[in-house]
């Protein structure tokens, strides 16, 4: 019995076979092999992409990430990358770079003029957590709650 397998993208069959158990002397429970495993499968590779380094180099360095680059050209971001890689690019991290803090503006905020995290975080357009964070970093001591 050959069923179509629905999931796949590719035209895969699985043919149902029964396991004889040496130990029992009899045919088990059905179970399903891929026709792969059976018998060698010729696939058709991808076509090879020649993806211009010039085009790529612009694109990249005006902007585009990875994702969007590999949306245009109709492969994958990995598949980008290696190209930019290969075209002498230097890719950029996928992290935002962290900001800076003024230990002294912090203190005042903080200890001298008592704003919350919360006030602080607002005044410098940063999550509270970030202030948290600063505030740990850089040793300023947790105040009590006010009265």
């Amino acid at each position: 019995m050959i069923r179509h397998h629905p999931t796949m993208a590719l035209d895969v069959h699985t043919i149902s076979c029964y396991h004889s158990d040496k130990r029992q002397g009899a045919t088990a429970a059905p179970f399903f092999v891929g026709l792969n495993t059976l018998f060698r499968v010729e696939r058709i590779m991808p076509r090879r992409l020649h993806l211009p380094c010039t085009e790529l180099r612009q694109l990249y360095e005006a902007g585009m990430g990875t994702v969007a680059l590999a949306r245009r050209y109709r492969c994958s971001p990995a598949t980008v990358a290696r190209h930019l890689r290969r075209c002498g690019v230097a890719l950029r991290t996928g992290r935002f770079e962290g900001r800076i803090c003024n230990e002294a503006v912090l203190r005042r905020l903080y200890l001298d003029e008592r704003r919350s995290i919360t006030q602080i975080a607002a005044l410098l357009n940063v999550s509270a957590s970030t202030v948290g964070n600063w505030r740990r970093r850089l040793g300023i001591p947790r105040r009590g709650r006010a009265p």
